[in-house]
């Protein structure tokens, strides 16, 4: 069995370790080890921390401007 280190929510999936894309199917062997660990009480991270949000909402500014 693979290991998880992180997950992240990555659109309308979720980041695997850091480098795995893993769509929200049923049926995909890192989707089904995902939905286990989130069974067991384990949260993803956000899909952008406060840090890029703020840079995200600069830059619209930036652009607006």
């Amino acid at each position: 069995m693979e290991k998880i280190n992180t997950v992240k929510i990555s659109g309308e999936g979720y980041l695997l370790n850091g480098s795995i894309s893993v769509p929200k199917a049923d049926g995909n062997r890192h989707y089904e080890l995902i939905k286990q660990w989130l069974a067991e009480g384990n949260m993803p991270e956000p899909e952008f921390t406060e840090e890029e949000l703020a840079k995200i909402e600069a830059d619209r500014i930036a652009r607006e401007t």
